[in-house]
């Protein structure tokens, strides 16, 4: 594809200084037809341009030597149909004058011809975060070049796709040899891949082969803490670590041919930070110790993706917080729980405005009858629909049966509301409102504690331009990580305290310290965001590796891995899921207190009548 139209401009200016310079340059008869057939530099770049990199931008860089095999035209011009050529010379190339994209371009083409060592170009290259084309072609026509160290330098090592061409003599006439370099095999810096043939590389599949199919049983170097569960912690049965993302780690080893080296912890007793313009922990033994991969729970930032080679995400997850359940309400009251109390009122309400009103209309109409109004008769068929209580006090009228007749469904329909959901009530504790979100704990008065272990959290809480968030922080206590999570859980468990930690590592503190009958996690979580794997800066084989975390990913494998650390939530979930219970006493509490209450009402009310009875006769 062409480059955009502001960077043509730039184009033509870096030409124009780039000849400038050199004024022993000789005209270019075109791009088509780059080079004579009659030069063997020529003719490589002409059957390279117009065979496997046809269609590709490409960005030459050359030593003062080099310009010689090339040619310029006094009048440049570009088909703007066509991807175009940037030219720079090694001794001038100054990054800030191209745009990133040139320097670490994932479509085209970077190729560096050079006559003379192009040692001091590297460093620089190697010094600029910059620099990294996905692929490079390395073009050596001087004798005095050493390809063996060019291949090794760390600036080239940086591209996923490398060859070198390198100018030999055979049978009296120049041909270029080809390589490409597998750093992880035997003797695989320099690799042979025969005499440049535009029929065998006729494709980019064909120049660019996959340098890491296989990394020849190489032993890579984690730069890992074996204390985040499940990801990666300590074998309880063993002294070695385990975790779902080792058990990746594992599948894409067998497929690549590596092996890896687990760290338990590491020396500062730091997880990963910026602190200082320097990086501690684990992302630390990256940059300073020559480890060579993180798999530990870290999520994606800014300050990570700048410094870090990282993998696509693979799992999304962010800090949660355990909390003490309060303790249930009273079991004898569990007869009113099947209604708010708002619902509460409003039937009573309902029940005795109804009431009221029948009793003050109806017995009116009955003025010629026998005895006088009853209006107690009216009042119990009222109360006698919401109670579910038959009645033979039946209306005349047909208008009194039709009111009464809808008052009674709406009383069915109220009753088995109570009755279906009374079943739940009186099986299952109830608790009161709990604590679920930031908000409602920034107001609460139970506090925040975490495990002081270098994590981000803390900070980001007390800088937090969120006000609940900005709240939490302020009440935050760190306890040591020497303690493990013992005073953590001692402060849950006596409802002082909120424990927060990532999502997943609570769930396995539940376990470890068996309180998950006791506590619950919250619904809402902070810092939510996607977890990467991190290499260091300009690692070659980060795509590699991250293409195969992705596939695992895609079929269900990862997910399956991080359940398979939680068979005893699975367990305990299980055990929860039991058969049918009887009901116990407690469980009845309400209904037989409501029948003592019953008895003895009725007992008073015979007394009463009885004493009246008395009176009368």
């Amino acid at each position: 594809m062409p480059f955009p139209d502001k960077h043509r401009v730039l184009l033509f200016a870096l030409i124009g200084s780039v000849i400038a310079k050199c004024g022993s340059m000789k005209p270019l008869t075109g791009f088509s037809d780059v080079m004579e057939d009659t030069n063997t530099t020529r003719a490589l770049l002409n059957d390279l341009l117009s065979g496997p990199l046809a269609g590709r931008n490409i960005f030459f860089v050359l030593d003062e030597g080099s310009f010689d095999d090339l040619t310029f035209e006094p009048a440049f011009h570009v088909d703007l149909e066509i991807p175009l050529v940037l030219l720079a010379s090694q001794d001038s190339l100054e990054e800030a004058l191209y745009p990133r994209n040139y320097l670490r371009d994932e479509v085209g083409i970077v190729i560096i011809m050079t006559k003379a060592s192009p040692m001091a170009f590297l460093d620089r290259m190697a010094a600029s975060p910059k620099w990294r084309p996905m692929h490079l072609i390395l073009i050596s026509t001087g004798a005095s070049v050493n390809t063996h160290d060019v291949l090794r330098h760390r600036a080239v090592q940086r591209s996923p796709f490398l060859v070198l061409f390198e100018l030999t003599s055979r049978a009296g006439r120049s041909v270029f040899q080809v390589f490409t370099s597998y750093p992880f095999r035997p003797r695989g810096w320099r690799f042979p891949l025969g005499l440049w043939d535009d029929q065998t590389f006729a494709t980019m599949d064909d120049l660019f082969l996959d340098r890491f199919d296989d990394f020849g049983g190489a032993d890579l170097q984690l730069a890992s803490w074996c204390d985040d569960y499940p990801f990666i912690y300590l074998d309880p049965a063993g002294d070695g670590c385990k975790g779902s993302n080792l058990d990746a780690l594992a599948i894409m080893g067998a497929r690549l041919n590596f092996s890896f080296s687990v760290q338990r912890e590491t020396q500062d007793q730091n997880w990963g930070a910026l602190e200082n313009g320097s990086w501690t922990g684990m992302l630390g033994d990256l940059v300073y110790n020559g480890k060579h991969i993180v798999i530990n729970y870290f999520l994606v930032n800014y300050e990570r993706w700048r410094d870090f080679d990282a993998t696509d995400p693979y799992h999304a997850e962010g800090f949660g917080f355990l909390v003490r359940k309060p303790p249930p309400l009273p079991k004898w009251r569990s007869l009113t729980y099947p209604f708010a109390p708002t619902t509460w009122g409003a039937i009573l309400g309902a029940t005795l405005v109804v009431a009221l009103i029948l009793a003050a209309i109806l017995p009116g109409l009955d003025v010629g009858a026998a005895g006088g109004p009853d209006r107690v008769k009216y009042a119990v068929l009222v109360c006698a629909g919401m109670t579910r209580q038959s009645v033979s006090l039946v209306p005349t009228r047909a208008w009194e049966r039709l009111g009464l007749g809808w008052w009674w469904l709406g009383c069915i329909i109220i009753s088995t509301a109570f009755t279906g959901n009374l079943i739940a009530f009186l099986s299952v504790p109830v608790y009161p409102v709990r604590v679920e979100t930031v908000a409602q704990l920034a107001i609460s008065d139970l506090r925040v504690t975490m495990q002081d272990y270098g994590e981000f959290v803390p900070e980001e809480l007390k800088r937090s331009s969120d006000e609940s968030l900005y709240t939490i922080g302020h009440k935050l206590d760190l306890f040591p990580y020497d303690q493990d999570y013992d005073p953590g859980i001692e402060g849950v468990m006596r409802r002082t305290h909120v424990l927060i930690e990532s999502y997943s590592y609570l769930m396995n503190v539940q376990i470890r310290f068996n309180v998950t009958k006791d506590t619950y996690l919250m619904k809402e979580q902070v810092y939510p965001g996607h977890l990467s794997w991190f290499l260091p800066k300009n690692t070659a084989y980060t795509t590699k590796i991250s293409r195969l975390l992705t596939r695992l990913k895609e079929v269900g494998l990862l997910q399956k891995l991080f359940k398979n650390h939680f068979q005893s939530v699975a367990s305990f979930e299980a055990e929860q899921r039991t058969g049918p219970q009887a009901l116990s006493i407690a469980q009845l509490q309400g209904a037989f207190l409501l029948l003592a209450f019953g008895g003895v009402t009725s007992l008073v009310i015979l007394f009463i009548e009885v004493i009246l009875g008395s009176r009368f006769h």
